[in-house]
């Protein structure tokens, strides 16, 4: 990351179609490089690193990397959401979100509800909902030609509200405010759910993750009460990403297990956790570089 961003400073900018995300644009790319450290940062518990890196990053939605398909039915008939391709493909009735963690946080008629008198997630629970028995009937985030994320904004400003929040309180909530002030102008939302009668992002106080707060039922810290709300909120926002993944298996890690929302195999009574991505044994027989496979429960380096 560091080499691209030194060649892409010295170089200079012009619109190049055949770059598919950016059009030439060096600065969105050393923008979207910076943000990529900020994840490896992340990832490695460097929060000092992440924070430097994601100050560099990108700085709005309009500088995200996006997989965009291109909308044209007739001529680029295989160029859809990836996702939308597998539920209208073979796979119809195979793939979805119906009783997932996810769903049942942006519910308000379920016990795990998320929303508060600041937070109105209804229109997030449209959006995230996928119907997998149909590929026509899913207007949200596997709508056809609905983006995919690769590198955005919300992953930068969340990681800005973590690292930040590990040093100073006062810097998390604010990097958090800004990003709930993007999500009250329909942020992550297509034009399908941007309903502004059906989302609310109010800020947050101090007052908020204090013991007995909003935020803080439980009596954590104020510190680990907003560091909840914020890995809860990469969790919600990191849909279709390696990020929620990622933060399961960074903060077991680090002994954090407080932070981390819920899952079946998070419980106390859990004594395995998935730390890495299952591959097939077709691929690892086949390929003779392909190493060892310690299975899917044998910690990463980095996660021990």
């Amino acid at each position: 990351m560091d080499g691209a961003i030194s060649d892409l400073s010295g170089a200079t900018t012009r619109k190049e179609s055949f770059d598919i995300y950016f059009n030439g644009d060096k600065d969105k790319w050393i923008a979207a490089a910076n943000t990529l450290k900020a994840r490896y940062a992340l990832a490695n518990k460097d929060y000092a690193g992440a924070l430097a890196a994601a100050g560099s990053g990108i700085s709005s939605s309009a500088g995200d990397m996006l997989y965009k398909p291109r909308g044209d039915a007739a001529i680029n008939a295989g160029d859809k959401n990836l996702f939308y391709t597998i539920i209208a493909g073979s796979r119809a009735g195979d793939l979805g979100n119906r009783g997932s963690y996810l769903l049942s946080v942006l519910d308000s008629s379920n016990a795990n509800y998320r929303g508060n008198a600041k937070t109105n997630e209804t229109a997030r629970h449209g959006y995230y909902t996928i119907d997998e028995g149909s590929s026509s009937g899913n207007k949200g985030v596997i709508e056809q030609f609905e983006p995919q994320p690769i590198a955005t904004y919300s992953e930068n400003q969340l990681i800005k509200a973590e690292a930040s929040a590990r040093s100073s309180f006062a810097s998390g909530l604010s990097a958090l405010n800004s990003y709930r002030a993007w999500l009250a102008g329909g942020g992550r939302l297509n034009a399908n759910f941007d309903v502004a009668a059906n989302y609310k992002y109010d800020a947050y106080v101090d007052a908020d993750f204090a013991s007995g707060g909003m935020e803080n039922a439980d009596g954590l810290s104020a510190t680990n009460a907003l560091l909840r709300e914020i890995i809860e909120e990469r969790y919600v926002s990191g849909f279709g990403s390696y990020m929620p993944f990622n933060d399961q298996r960074r903060l077991r890690g680090a002994g954090e297990t407080n932070l981390v929302p819920p899952f079946p195999l998070n419980t106390v009574g859990a004594t395995q956790h998935v730390e890495r991505i299952q591959w097939a044994e077709v691929e690892l027989s086949s390929n003779s570089n392909a190493p060892t496979d310690p299975g899917l429960y044998a910690k990463t380096a980095v996660n021990k």
